[in-house]
């Protein structure tokens, strides 16, 4: 026996749910699995075409979601794509049903059943997009702090693939630091490579804020957790494959981070206060160092002996603008091959040819020779290094410096280390007076070389969404923009326009309230033959019906509106056309019946099967409002009009004799 829910169970007055028919809610309900496959596909089309201000949401969707233990898998998937479908046609008003549609993502997320796991992914993904996204994933990482290892994997998966899409900026994860740490420290090998996937896509597209997830990890470690402070060799290394380029010397980290940030005062040289134990480095990188711990010796009990260098960055001549960026070339000869030319006797010196890369005179600054012997003899403390405080000291000077290096050459070079002021700097140059220099007129022909950086010019697509986005926008100067580019660009966005018409359609629609554009924009959609607006034909006549029916201060809102529905009558195929209207004519508003009673006679000649349009016509004709009933009339004289034997076609196609009599006699009257 097939699941279902209990039938009989829902007592339904007139529309289950404010929208399903009592025969749709049978046919969820058969015990005939292929009629239950038919009647859920047919509810996707429906929602995809029902104003969602009908539907009553979390009881309907309480309802469906009974459906995905169907033992006919085509039945529970598709119930599935019934409130994806649903949670986007609320769009901007899912925000009323977050906490429902969060709860029912989180008790999906992690299933077995996978198109269950993508279910929940998949509603998710429309909430980042319809609400704020740091609200979403705040929610979503609050209440699944508790859950189980599968859960908080499909968690990080599901952001990875955000972040890939762009609806998350990777900044927005440095808050959640500590949910990193906790997991990359899991048991579960599934939620270990869920972060390691999730922190490689967050360095991909944001280094910075990468760097500030592992920092933070780093001061909870040595802050809040009594983990162990040994090198583990089983630790695993959940950081990206391209950091092995990290330096293995006693500073690694600190140079690690140095070079990233291109600070060097951003982190301390006190290894104390840079929160850089053997365990997070083995935690950052797996087995880092190479070295044994016991040769790094990263903490002294005089914290006075590595001592706070206050390092300045050289200054480079800025004469040409173009060259501003020139760094140094270095050409490194090593003598002997080593992994570390700190820990290597072998290296006797490094030859360091110092040059501007592309300048015009490159004998003008010297050749250094560095020569390094026993690495023994290195030492830090500042009286050995810098010399006494009091006493003057010459950098350059080789006989006052004890650690073993010798500069063969004076390297200093004014230009080149140091730049005056603009105030105090000699010009070199003739003094002309600014009424003799040659003066260039450019003219509107001249093609004029930038030393911009050219941009990429956008695809079609990416102006679309850009458009569409700007539509959506609470900007009217925005809005009005956006609407003015695509009425002129309609015809050179078609493709783009077919892949995203629902959301063009329900944009437009949204601010036509207030909008004479966004209708005439619509208008104009509408006349283009190469769009097809027949699959969203219900949607857009029930909103353009509303229109009509307000009682608007501005009435041209109403005309163009009115003008819209007519367009949209015509334009579509002739029998769902004809659904619209017989559907619609049954609204309590009587604008909006007198409309769909004068659509009939915008198909006339085109109708093959009279059944609906005559049986609606025969309710209009004698309707109590006098517009309802003039436009009926002549509606049924229209097609009177098209037909060889009227009567003879009312007689076959209307089975009520009332229905018949009042038609015959509109036509014989006239």
């Amino acid at each position: 026996m097939s699941f279902s829910p209990t039938k009989g169970s829902f007592q339904v007055s007139e529309l289950a749910f404010g929208f399903l028919a009592s025969s749709v809610i049978e046919k969820l309900e058969s015990e005939n699995y292929q009629i239950r496959q038919n009647a859920i596909s047919d509810l996707i089309s429906t929602i995809q075409t029902t104003a969602s201000n009908r539907i009553e949401v979390d009881p309907f969707v309480d309802y469906i979601l009974k459906f995905t233990n169907d033992e006919n898998i085509i039945v529970a998937e598709s119930c599935c794509q019934v409130i994806e479908s649903l949670c986007a046609n609320l769009r901007g008003n899912v925000a009323l049903y977050k906490s429902h549609f969060l709860k029912i993502a989180i008790n999906h997320l992690g299933s077995k059943r996978k198109f269950l796991s993508a279910f929940a992914k998949n509603i998710l993904h429309i909430m980042v997009k319809s609400i704020s996204p740091q609200t979403v994933i705040s929610d979503v990482f609050t209440q699944t702090l508790m859950a189980p290892p599968r859960t908080i994997s499909d968690v990080f998966n599901f952001v990875s693939s955000e972040i890939t899409y762009g609806t998350i900026q990777p900044s927005m994860m440095t808050k959640f630091a500590f949910i990193f740490e906790d997991s990359i420290n899991s048991d579960d090998n599934n939620l270990v490579e869920s972060v390691q996937n999730c922190l490689q896509v967050i360095k991909s597209n944001d280094k910075n804020s990468f760097l500030t997830i592992a920092h933070r990890m780093n001061i909870s470690n040595n802050s809040s957790h009594n983990m162990p402070h040994n090198t583990s060799n089983n630790m695993p290394n959940y950081m990206p494959n391209d950091m092995s380029n990290v330096s293995n010397k006693n500073s690694g980290a600190n140079y690690y981070f140095y070079d990233e940030y291109n600070d060097p005062n951003e982190f301390s040289y006190s290894y104390q206060q840079s929160s850089v134990t053997s365990r997070s480095l083995d935690k950052m990188k797996g087995n880092l160092a190479q070295t044994s711990s016991k040769s790094l010796n990263f903490t002294s009990k005089n914290s006075s002996f590595i001592p706070a260098i206050n390092y300045k960055r050289p200054i480079l001549s800025t004469n040409n603008k173009n060259t501003a960026n020139m760094v140094l070339g270095l050409n490194i000869n090593r003598v002997a091959k080593s992994k570390s030319i700190f820990s290597s006797p072998e290296i006797d010196e490094i030859e360091i040819i110092t040059s501007k890369p592309g300048s015009a005179d490159d004998s003008r600054v010297p050749t250094a020779r560095v020569t390094i012997g026993d690495t023994d003899d290195l030492k830090f403390p500042t009286d050995s290094l810098f010399g006494d405080e009091n006493e003057e000291h010459n950098f350059n000077d080789a006989n006052k410096i004890k650690s073993g290096i010798e500069i063969v050459d004076d390297i200093f070079d004014e230009d080149l280390y140091y730049q005056k002021s603009k105030s105090s700097r000699k010009k070199n140059r003739l003094l002309i007076d600014n009424s003799e220099k040659a003066k260039v007129v450019h003219h509107l022909n001249d093609q004029m070389k930038s030393n911009r950086r050219a941009k990429t010019p956008k695809s079609p697509d990416e102006k679309f969404l850009s458009i569409l986005e700007k539509i959506r926008s609470f900007d009217i100067d925005q809005q009005n923009e956006a609407i003015s580019k695509l009425f002129s660009n309609i015809e050179k966005f078609i493709p783009q326009i077919t892949s995203h018409l629902r959301d063009v359609c329900s944009s437009l629609l949204d601010i036509s309230e207030e909008s004479h554009d966004a209708l005439k924009c619509f208008q104009q959609l509408i006349k283009c033959q190469d769009i097809n607006l027949s699959p969203l034909a219900d949607f857009i006549a029930h909103h353009l019906l509303k229109l009509i029916s307000y009682d608007l201060k501005d009435k041209q809102i109403s005309r163009l509106a009115d003008d819209c529905f007519s367009f949209l009558i015509t334009s579509i195929h002739t029998q769902k056309a004809l659904d619209v209207l017989f559907n619609e004519s049954k609204s309590k508003n009587d604008k909006q019946r007198a409309t769909c009673a004068s659509g009939f006679g915008l198909v006339a000649q085109s109708i093959t099967l009279y059944t609906q349009p005559l049986e609606a016509l025969a309710e209009l004709v004698v309707d109590e409002s006098d517009e309802v009933k003039e436009n009926a009339k002549k509606s049924v004289n229209l097609i009177a009009e098209n037909c060889a034997d009227f009567t003879k076609i009312v007689l076959n196609f209307v089975p009520d004799h009332k229905a018949q009599n009042n038609l015959i006699t509109v036509v014989n009257n006239e």
